[in-house]
């Protein structure tokens, strides 16, 4: 009888030492199940990380880093998987595509402050860039996300009352604009729309 129970005791003993190993194997897959996805992802942000230059070239990096001087036209550096570094300057580049820290992914063009001004040269993010009045959101030192209008007849960021009456100015010249936006609608939050319709229906 003693015999029996000493072995039931056992057997507890073995199958406790059992579970424990499994718990074990199975935390150990799942780190690295962890560290290979968050790997994997990582990876994936990379590779979709690109520059377009002005040749409409395409070169892809797994990091970009950029940097400018006073007075001085801007530089990307580009870093490739293998460690290959390669330097651009920003009037080389047409488009930027990238994850940022916040994990979203943007589109961004070189865009001059001044026209004609390569020394200027500034990266925004793409809100319409088909057309002749191109729109762009851009975050200035404490002025928050401003928009910023490139077309032959207004150059510039659209902050003030003034700006937006400024290219109202422009745009209303355009018969096809005036009947589809009466005054109360020509609104500097609705600019996306309103620059969407100009470039289809008044060029």
């Amino acid at each position: 009888m003693l015999i029996v129970i000493d072995k039931m005791k056992n057997h507890g003993k073995n199958y406790t030492i059992s579970l424990q190993i499994l718990c074990i194997i199975s935390l150990q897959f799942l780190i690295h199940a962890c560290g290979t996805t968050s790997q994997i992802k990582n990876e994936q942000t990379a590779e979709k990380s690109f520059i377009v230059l002005q040749t409409k070239d395409t070169i892809y990096a797994e990091k970009i880093r950029f940097s400018r001087k006073f007075n001085q036209i801007g530089k990307v550096k580009i870093i490739k998987g293998n460690k290959e570094k390669m330097v651009y300057g920003y009037d080389e580049i047409y488009q930027i595509h990238q994850y940022r820290k916040d994990g979203n992914y943007y589109v961004e063009e070189m865009v001059m402050l001044a026209p004609n001004d390569t020394v200027s040269l500034t990266l925004m993010d793409v809100l319409i860039n088909k057309g002749s009045v191109k729109l762009y959101k851009h975050n200035p030192t404490n002025w928050g996300n401003t928009p910023f209008v490139v077309s032959n007849f207004f150059h510039g960021y659209v902050r003030t009352r003034s700006d937006v009456d400024k290219l109202l100015l422009q745009l209303n010249t355009c018969v096809p604009f005036q009947k589809k936006f009466d005054k109360k609608e020509q609104q500097k939050s609705s600019l996306t729309t309103m620059l969407t319709f100009y470039n289809t229906n008044c060029n």
